[in-house]
C-alpha cells in the first residue's frame, strides 16, 4: 500500500510581481459574434416530425444550463437566448 502524503500549506511571502498580477486578473473573453448576414448561409436542421413532452423538457433543461454557462464565459461559442431557432 502506498505511503500517505502529508498536507503541505504553501505561503507566498514574496512581494507581488508580474506573475501574481497575471494570476489575479480575470481572463479576457476573446469571443466576437459573427455578423447576422452569416446566419443565412447556415444549414439548419429540419424541425422534428415527432415530439414528446419529456424530450422537450430535457432539451429546455440543457438549453438553460448552456445559457447559464455562457454567462460565466465558459463556452467557446455563443447562444442567443432570445431566439426560437
Amino acid at each position: 500500500m502506498p505511503e500517505q502524503l502529508s498536507t503541505v500549506i504553501l505561503m507566498d511571502d514574496e512581494e507581488d510581481d508580474e506573475t501574481d498580477t497575471n494570476l489575479l486578473k480575470p481572463p479576457v473573453s476573446s469571443f466576437i459574434p459573427s455578423p447576422p448576414e452569416r446566419f443565412a448561409k447556415l444549414d439548419l436542421m429540419p424541425p422534428p416530425t415527432e415530439t414528446s413532452t419529456v424530450a422537450s423538457k430535457a432539451l429546455q433543461k440543457e438549453f438553460k444550463s448552456l445559457v447559464k454557462l455562457q454567462t460565466n464565459d465558459v463556452l467557446p461559442f455563443y447562444i442567443d437566448p432570445g431566439t426560437d431557432s
